[in-house]
């Protein structure tokens, strides 16, 4: 914009610069003073001479002409650069301002800093200070408690009514049916009955897996098996499923399958439960065969598994659905075949998890074939190891009491210590009072403060660098994740295991010891029958008994038999208040305790309600709190024969 104080000559020129530039303000000008030149010229000759000759008119005008030029250039350049500098300077002038403001905010932000945090430093040094003075009255409260979860029982009665679902109702009778002298056709029925119900709870684990599918956290848990014996597990259960059908089953083995490998055992069973359980279903004659070879290929040894059978198999048109979720191909009926469409699109699923790849050939009328193909990783036979040194002084980290009492016996029978905190608080207390600690323990989940917090708060004091943490959690490279950037020294799932924490013991302080078998153990796979084993996790179950007893077990069982009903309650209470979160807090205290005594039904479904609680209606959430007292009931039935067996035993 043009100053008003410049002269009416100065802001014409100015403004032809602006609108027209250099050459056209130029011209403009020259052409002006050559018109000025003419008329003053003519008006000087009129008034001075009386006359006008055009030879001087055109002699001034000519002088004019040859002059103006460098004095228009002249002149343009110095109004380009008053314009410059006076631009310039509105430019500092505007910057000064924002700097000033800007320097004004920063030391306005810096001094509300320097005040939050001088308050939140007192806060914090008050904190301290409280936590340092309850630390003896939270010692006392924390034995109170045990003593008061061992005593519980003494004074509660157990539970003299339990609900039961349609379908326990149908697993129960059937299974008691199927004890009694019934003829063939009525064997049959009954049969059909109860592997109907039993697919059905398959049939949620694959709703519970093709869940993980959706938010992608379908986790896959390589471990070092045995092939071959892998191979003879599921020879077992797919001979006696064929068999109720009264169908054959061969298997034919190629390649040497005794070595040991990098796989997911209960993944790649699942998927085989799939493919064998559908060729059973839609086989009404001849038979299924489990085809197993090792090949060698440039990249390295792969396993190759395909289950044929001799069934309806599968128009060809829809071999290229098959896969599809929730896509059921037509019988020959044109009717969809039975089945909820998921099993196959899952079990595609977990193979690609697995870096493997699935594919299917069929001929209708004729049968199926459906070929898995996965890679092999060889490693060595997994070495039990035992911790052979010292007594250790432990703290465990823990919010639930029932898997507090269980890591504590296994602790404590293994020769150690240990100090249990309840709370993420009690945890960074106990570590700044007790001095001669050899290992932290760390629950991910606790109810004030997370693992990864308490972990972050203990290793920011230089004095703990060599105390080492191991991390307790159901999943462990979600916590391997979350603890990413701290330093800890392991991660072992929940239930503990006794042959991890073994070898996690030894790795940690130095001395391994081989771990003698016991020839007299006891098997508890072989004291349940195949609806028992659909509610429990078999594997945990049979550590905890071969670890502490079955005395130490059952006491563990009854506790938990007090305790689920205070959690159902709870998670009602939180549906009556609307608290979402305290209803995924105690979900996951359920989850915990139902993984210690093994009750696998009931800890699947409990995560499932701890991790979709935040997007499910109030009758969902509803609706799964009486599931889960369903699934309790089912599960304690199966815990309370198999513990009888297990007594028996003794």
């Amino acid at each position: 914009m043009i100053d008003s104080s410049m002269d009416p000559w100065t802001r014409l020129v100015s403004n032809l610069l602006e609108k027209h530039g250099d050459l056209k303000a130029g011209l403009a000008c020259y052409a002006i003073v050559l018109l000025v030149a003419l008329v003053t010229g003519c008006m000087f000759l009129y008034v001075a001479l009386g006359e006008i000759n055009l030879l001087d008119v055109l002699s001034v005008v000519f002088f004019a002409a040859i002059a103006s030029p460098m004095l228009i250039m002249m002149t343009i350049q110095a109004l380009k650069g008053l314009h410059s500098s006076r631009a310039y300077i509105e430019s500092a002038t505007q910057q000064e301002k924002l700097l000033n403001q800007t320097l004004k905010d920063n030391i306005n932000r810096l001094n509300s800093e320097i005040d939050e945090r001088k308050i939140a430093l007192h806060a914090k040094h008050r904190a301290i200070d409280e936590l340092r003075k309850e630390i003896t009255e939270r010692k006392k409260a924390q034995l109170a408690l045990e003593t008061a979860y061992k005593d519980k029982g003494k004074f509660i009665a157990t539970l003299s009514h339990e609900l039961r679902t349609p379908l326990n109702g149908i697993v129960g009778l059937t299974r008691m049916l199927l004890d009694t002298e019934l003829n063939k056709q009525q064997k049959s029925w009954c049969n059909t009955v109860f592997s109907s119900a039993e697919t059905l709870g398959n049939i949620f684990n694959d709703i519970i897996d093709l869940d993980k599918i959706d938010r992608e956290q379908l986790d896959i848990a390589a471990d070092s098996i045995n092939v071959s014996d892998f191979i003879n597990d599921v020879v077992n259960f797919a001979g006696l499923i064929a068999d109720q059908k009264g169908l054959e089953f061969n298997i034919q083995r190629q390649g040497i399958l005794d070595v040991y490998a990098l796989l997911d055992p209960t993944r790649l069973r699942q998927v085989l439960w799939n493919l064998i359980n559908n060729a059973v279903k839609f086989t009404h004659r001849g038979g299924v065969s489990l085809l197993c070879h090792r090949e060698n290929l440039e990249e390295g040894p792969w396993l190759y598994i395909s289950v044929i059978d001799t069934g309806v198999g599968i128009p060809e048109d829809q071999l290229e659905k098959i896969f599809d979720m929730y896509y059921k191909a037509p019988d020959s009926t044109g009717a969809n075949a039975i089945g909820s469409g998921i099993g196959l699109a899952v079990t595609k699923a977990l193979v690609e998890a697995m870096h493997g790849t699935i594919s299917v050939s069929s001929v209708q009328g004729e049968g199926s074939r459906f070929d898995v193909k996965l890679p092999l990783k060889l490693t060595t036979a997994p070495k039990a190891q035992s911790y052979a040194g010292r007594s250790l002084n432990i703290l465990l980290v823990e919010d639930v009491p029932l898997n507090a009492e269980i890591a504590t016996n296994l602790l404590e029978q293994r020769g150690h210590e240990v100090i249990w905190a309840e709370t993420g608080e009690d945890a960074l207390c106990l570590v700044e009072t007790e001095d001669d600690l050899d290992l932290i323990l760390l629950d991910m989940q606790l109810p004030d403060i997370n693992g990864d917090e308490v972990a972050r708060h203990i290793r920011e004091d230089s004095r703990f660098d060599d105390l080492p943490i191991v991390a307790l959690t159901a999943n462990v490279r979600s916590a391997e994740q979350e603890l990413e950037g701290i330093s800890i020294q392991g991660a072992l799932a929940k239930p503990i295991n006794t042959t991890r924490l073994d070898r996690m013991l030894g790795e940690l302080f130095g001395l391994n010891a081989q771990k003698s078998a016991n020839p007299d153990e006891l098997h508890v796979y072989e004291l349940v029958d195949e609806a028992q084993a659909s509610h429990l996790d078999i594997e945990t179950i049979s550590d905890f008994v071969a670890s502490m007893g079955v005395t130490a077990f059952q006491r563990s069982t009854e506790l938990f038999g007090r305790l689920n009903p205070k959690y159902c309650e709870e998670l009602r209470e939180a549906l009556a208040n609307g608290d979402i979160e305290e209803y995924g807090s105690v979900a996951h205290k359920m989850k915990g305790a139902a993984g210690s005594v093994g009750l696998l039904q009931v800890q699947l479904h409990a995560k499932t309600m701890e991790l979709d609680s935040p997007n499910e209606s109030a009758e969902v959430l509803s609706a799964w709190v009486d599931e889960l007292t369903a699934k309790i009931n089912e599960g304690q039935l199966a815990l309370h024969s198999l513990i009888a067996k297990l007594a028996e035993t003794e």
